[in-house]
């Protein structure tokens, strides 16, 4: 019991992590002056996924 307890806090705290995270992802990105494709390049997926996840389209 106290596993699942421990796995659905760390998600949950995981999840918001996340959540702020994208929230400052445009101004980061502008911030260091790349582009959604320049991004999508780094981290290995397209523009239009990078571009997703930051309207909060995808996660």
């Amino acid at each position: 019991m106290g596993y699942s307890t421990t796995t659905n806090m760390e998600d949950i705290e995981q999840d918001i992590s996340i959540d702020l995270l994208v929230e400052e992802l445009p101004t980061l990105r502008a911030k260091i002056g790349l582009s959604q494709s320049e991004v999508g390049e780094i981290i290995g997926v397209s523009r239009q996924t990078y571009s997703a996840i930051e309207t909060k389209k995808k996660k």
